[in-house]
Parts: structure tokens; C-alpha cells; sequence
């Protein structure tokens, strides 16, 4: 069978970067790709059929109910018309009712994938058990589970029914455009920090304020560029004028995925100061462009940044702990390109985007026969 007769349909939401990629990388490849979004969507190759799963703004139960059943009704019948090949669940975030799970009930060549923050919670948020056997009733019906890191596999395969095993499949980077690039003119003496994520308490660009002002110390030529926006910006921009320190610090405020390597090539360290991750493509794609990485030493994280082989990691929430970090790559320069070096390599070797995508194209024609 060619690729052009081979149908794929994603339920999901292509508003995510994560969701268009793989979409993309499909229609690229030249198969018939649908997508079952509740947001409209254009894009070429793709077909988008707009279906909210989840009854936003419903006032009640009753109401909830209703417009549930309405929605299940139209996407079955949409499914059902499109005979797709392969239905691909990417992210299980609207499992707040019963919807997704009657319209994926007895889908044959199911594959689902879990996103990492749809199955892993902040310590001391207990996930309601409703949400939890809609996820195992959800993956029952499934012929493939897939998550983007080793950490993440693990606690999807909690939900997973036995002699289901969920296999990783890492959400890798573009390599040919996340590449050093060595025209870039740095400013000499300078050293710049850099940050990549919403600007969220989650993600700890508030310890990263504090350890640049630590190292700003004793270290006048250090510099940090911020990407990223979000609802802490104010205060940290707030607090670095009390600090006397807001001139040493660039932030981009939102930016496209396909210009975040012109400023990853700014930076001379990369840092992730997150309390929760279930895989760090920030820092996938930071390796890429041979940056050290310094980062918290969490699940998710330290599968990808080796400790003293690719960048260092620091006890989550611990200023201190950073700023000796950042302090001992900004005071040996050697150690931050045999790092950054090795990073390139073994990204080149395991997240290389278009294995990624041979991997999980492999699963769908094995589901085919």
C-alpha cells in the first residue's frame, strides 16, 4: 500500500507544537493525514475536522451531559467516515468527562500517547480516581502506548492493562536547524545564561533570578537572555530593577520554535531550573546546539542531561547550588565545550528527529500488518 492511501487520524489539539510536529512530519511523508481538533486549523496536507470533545462553558451536570453525548455522537460518526488506518490519541487532557473515552471505545489500531503533565502531578496533587479509570478504561482500548522518555513510560505503564508495555518514543530535534552556528560574532569577554520556557513558577525562572544575581557578584561580565513568557515576567523584571541587575537581562517574551536556535546560539550556558519535568526537550534542543546544560536533578531531566559528561545538575530549588554550578562553567571555559560537544553527540544519536519519527512509523505499519 502507498503512503498516499494510508489514512491517519490524530485527536488533538494542534495548537501545541508538540501535536503539529508530529501531524507534520506524517503529511510530509506523504500519508492522507486527518486531524479531530477542537480549535480550527489550517495547514497544507492536513485535513482538520473541528470537534470540541470537551463541552466548553457547560453551566451544569445536566448540560455537560448533553453537549458530552452530542460530541461523542459527531466524532464517532466522523471516524466512522474516515476509515482512518491508524487513529492516533496524542495527550489525554480531556478526561475530565467520559467523552474521549466512548469515542475511542473499541477503535481498531488505536495508538495513544501521553504528554507527561496528562499522567504525572505535582507532589501532593492526588489525581480524582474518575480521571484515573477513564485513563485505564482509555488505554484498554488501546493497540499501542507510546511516551517521550523512560521516566514517562513508567508512569503510564500504571495505567496500562498487563502485557500492554508502553513504549518510548522521544519527541526529538531538527537537527540540521539546531546547530551551532559558528559565524555568530559574541560579544568578547561576555558569558550569557539562557532560559527557554514559560516564564511559570513550575519552571523556576524565579531561582534562576536569584543565582544570576549570586554570580553577578563576582562575575560582572555575566549576562542572561530570557525566552519565554508568562505570568511571573512582571515580578522578575521587578525584582532584577531592585537588584540593580535589569540591564544585564534580555527577555524575548514568546517565540516561534523555528527561531529559538538564533538565540540558543547567543548563549554560552543553558539553564533549567524546573521543579517537574517528564522530558526536557529544552534541553535536547539546547544540547543540539552544543551548549552545556546545567539543570535540577529530577525524573525527566537527568536521562538527558549527564552530570559531568553534557552539563551539571543542581538539587531542584537551590539558588545556591546554581550559582556554584554556573559559576564553576563560566570560570572554565574548556569544560563548557567538551561538554557542550559530547551533548551534540549523544543527541545526534538518540533524538535525532527523523529517527524519532522512523520509530513511530514503524508502529503504525506494524499495526497495519
Amino acid at each position: 500500500m502507498k503512503k498516499k492511501d494510508v489514512r491517519l487520524l490524530y485527536i488533538t489539539n494542534p495548537e501545541s507544537i508538540h501535536a503539529r510536529r508530529w501531524i507534520n512530519a506524517f503529511a510530509n511523508r506523504g500519508y492522507d493525514v486527518h486531524v479531530l481538533s477542537p480549535v480550527p486549523w489550517e495547514e497544507d496536507r492536513v485535513s482538520t475536522h473541528v470537534l470540541p470533545l470537551y463541552p466548553v462553558g457547560a453551566k451544569n451536570l445536566w448540560s455537560r451531559s448533553m453537549r458530552g453525548m452530542k460530541n461523542v455522537s459527531s466524532a464517532r460518526k466522523t471516524i466512522r467516515k474516515l476509515s482512518p488506518h491508524i487513529t492516533h490519541l496524542h495527550g489525554l487532557f480531556t478526561v475530565a468527562g467520559p467523552d474521549l473515552m466512548f469515542t475511542v471505545f473499541r477503535r481498531n489500531s488505536l495508538v495513544v500517547s501521553t504528554w507527561g503533565s496528562d499522567v504525572v502531578f505535582p507532589p501532593g496533587v492526588r489525581e480524582p480516581l474518575l480521571s484515573q479509570a477513564i485513563k485505564k478504561f482509555i488505554f484498554r482500548q488501546a493497540a499501542a502506548v507510546l511516551a517521550t522518555s523512560e521516566y514517562q513510560s513508567l508512569v503510564t505503564q500504571q495505567y496500562c492493562p498487563k502485557g500492554l508495555k508502553v513504549m518510548t518514543t522521544p519527541f526529538g530535534v531538527d537537527l540540521k536547524l539546531f546547530r551551532r552556528d559558528e559565524g555568530i560574532v559574541k560579544p568578547p569577554g561576555v558569558v550569557t545564561l539562557g532560559f527557554v520556557k514559560r516564564l511559570e513558577e513550575n519552571y523556576g525562572p524565579h531561582i534562576l533570578i536569584e543565582a544570576f544575581e549570586l554570580v553577578e557578584r563576582s562575575h560582572k561580565n555575566v549576562r542572561l537572555l530570557m525566552l519565554g513568557e508568562g505570568s511571573m515576567r512582571k515580578a522578575l523584571e521587578e525584582r532584577l530593577k531592585q537588584m540593580g541587575l535589569l540591564d544585564k537581562v534580555v527577555f524575548t517574551g514568546c517565540l516561534e520554535n523555528h527561531r529559538v536556535p538564533e538565540f540558543l546560539n547567543r548563549m554560552d550556558i543553558f539553564v533549567m531550573p524546573t521543579f517537574s519535568e517528564t522530558f526536557g526537550v529544552a534541553a535536547v534542543e539546547a544540547q543540539a546546539m552544543e551548549l552545556p546544560v546545567v539543570a535540577s536533578d529530577i525524573e525527566g531531566v537527568k536521562e538527558i542531561v549527564i552530570h559531568n559528561r553534557t552539563g551539571l545538575l543542581f538539587q531542584k530549588g537551590n539558588s545556591e547550588a546554581l550559582a556554584r554550578c554556573l559559576i564553576d562553567l563560566i570560570e572554565n571555559p574548556e569544560k563548557r565545550v567538551s561538554m557542550g560537544a559530547e551533548g551534540r553527540r549523544i543527541v545526534s544519536a538518540q533524538y535525532d528527529w527523523e529517527r524519532n519519527v522512523d520509530q513511530v512509523e514503524k508502529i503504525y505499519l506494524n499495526l497495519m500488518g
